[in-house]
C-alpha cells in the first residue's frame, strides 16, 4: 500500500490499518473512507497512548502579518498563540 511506503520517510510515523476487528463503535464506526471516526476521541486516544516527548519543545514565534486590498486591511496576529484575524475597512 502506498501510504505505508510513504510513511517510511517520515520520522515517528506509525501506520495502523483499521480492519473490522478494530471497529469499536466509539472511535471507529466502520471501515469505509473516513472510518466513521470521532476525531475528538481519536485525538484523545492518540495523546493518551502515543509516545510524545514535549520536554524539548521550542516556542515558535510568529510575526504579525498585514494584507491591504482596495477595500480592507487584514491583520493576523498571534499575540495569544491562537491566530486572530482583524478586518478593517479602508
Amino acid at each position: 500500500m502506498w501510504i505505508k511506503k510513504f510513511g517510511l520517510n517520515i520520522n515517528n510515523f506509525v501506520y495502523e490499518e483499521i480492519s473490522l476487528e478494530k471497529v469499536d463503535g466509539e472511535i471507529f464506526k466502520n471501515t469505509n473512507h473516513g472510518l466513521g471516526s470521532d476525531h475528538l476521541k481519536l485525538f484523545d486516544y492518540t495523546m493518551e497512548n502515543g509516545k510524545f516527548n514535549f520536554h524539548n519543545a521550542k516556542n515558535i514565534e510568529l510575526d504579525t502579518v498585514e494584507y491591504n486590498t482596495n477595500k480592507n486591511r487584514y491583520r493576523i496576529d498571534y499575540i495569544n498563540v491562537v491566530p486572530r484575524l482583524e478586518i478593517q475597512g479602508i
